[in-house]
């Protein structure tokens, strides 16, 4: 699975209180700017479609609420709510 965004979105994303409060990295929001900067321009930071693996999945995220973002990722892993096995999200296999 992966998951992207436009490099707006995610410098604006590392400016949110939840993202410098979970990451130790982010709490610089000056220099976590540039390291997303100077990153970005010396490296490819999505696959651009071109996973390894058969059954990908590749979300753009820019404009996506983290539910739908979810309910994509259980629905093309078929994944349903609720579970025998104890967990939030099981396979229906």
């Amino acid at each position: 699975m992966e998951l992207f965004a436009d490099l707006q979105t995610g410098i604006s994303r590392n400016e949110t209180e939840l993202r410098r409060s979970s990451k130790s990295s982010k709490r610089d929001i000056e220099a976590s700017q540039k390291r997303l900067l100077a990153v970005e321009d010396k490296y490819q930071l999505d696959s651009r479609g071109a996973f390894p693996f058969p059954d990908d999945l590749r979300i753009d995220n820019t404009h996506l609420a983290p539910r739908v973002v979810a309910e994509q990722f259980a629905a093309h892993f078929g994944l349903t709510k609720g579970s025998e096995a104890g967990g939030p999200l099981s396979s229906p296999n």
